[in-house]
């Protein structure tokens, strides 16, 4: 893969007034969990397993990530308020921006401005734990379920299935009630979404700060070349549950 880096000296961002900084340093820190996230969802759903433990397994991990992710996102348009609009930078980034980070942004405004997916499962999956929804659900489930435990002689290999069963029944019937496959997928379709609005939003944000500060003294941004040898396909990375 090909990549360069760029410099971003404490000295240079010192100069630059401490609400626009911040929001730098606070939009890519941002960027990068949702990189992570997004590629952790990706490889944990990647599994081709049908039955048994392992899609038990899978299945539960992939949702963990999910609901982390959505969580992240939302969190996401808590800082975009911030730093963002209730600051004012938005009125000097705004007319800067590319057409494809207006664009992204203007998706935003209008997902976060009504009720939602990502704040849903925000609210009542991804940073807490509702007694009220696993109270609601427990009774609707059939007995037939797999209602069990894996318990390995190394703890990160035990897996409290009953628990995961019960808890992503209800984020799922909260997606989409009665129909589980058609809420995972609706869940990962809605993250991948956002996720790209969010990074498209970001990277516009990233050449009008540096243009406004990272230039040198020719107008130009210096940028060298970073060779990273042996990157695998992403198409070939699974991230198992279980590990020996």
């Amino acid at each position: 893969m090909k990549a360069v880096e760029i410099d971003t000296k404490k000295s240079e961002l010192t100069r630059v007034p401490e609400a626009e900084r911040t929001f730098f340093l606070l939009i890519g820190h941002l960027a990068n969990e949702l990189n992570v996230l997004n590629k952790l969802l990706f490889f944990c759903s990647q599994f081709e397993t049908s039955e048994g433990w392992e899609r038990r397994a899978s299945t539960a991990q992939a949702l963990v990530v999910g609901k982390i992710l959505a969580g992240k996102l939302s969190e996401g348009w808590e800082l975009l308020q911030r730093s963002f609009f209730s600051s004012k930078l938005s009125q000097l980034f705004e007319p800067l921006l590319a057409p494809e980070a207006k664009e992204a942004l203007g998706h935003l405004k209008r997902y976060f401005g009504k009720e939602n997916l990502i704040r849903n499962v925000r609210n009542r999956f991804s940073f807490h734990y509702s007694v009220e929804d696993v109270r609601g659900v427990f009774d609707q489930m059939p007995d037939t379920d797999e209602w069990q435990m894996c318990l390995a002689d190394s703890n990160g290999n035990s897996l409290y299935y009953s628990s995961e069963l019960v808890v992503n029944y209800a984020l799922l019937d909260a997606i989409a009630p009665g129909t589980p496959q058609q809420a995972m997928e609706k869940l990962l379709e809605e993250t991948t979404k956002v996720t790209g609005w969010f990074i498209a939003l970001i990277n516009g944000c990233m050449v009008v700060f540096a243009e406004r500060h990272l230039l040198d003294s020719d107008g130009k941004l210096e940028m060298r070349p970073v060779a990273i040898a042996d990157v695998p396909s992403k198409d070939d990375v699974r991230i198992p549950y279980f590990i020996a």
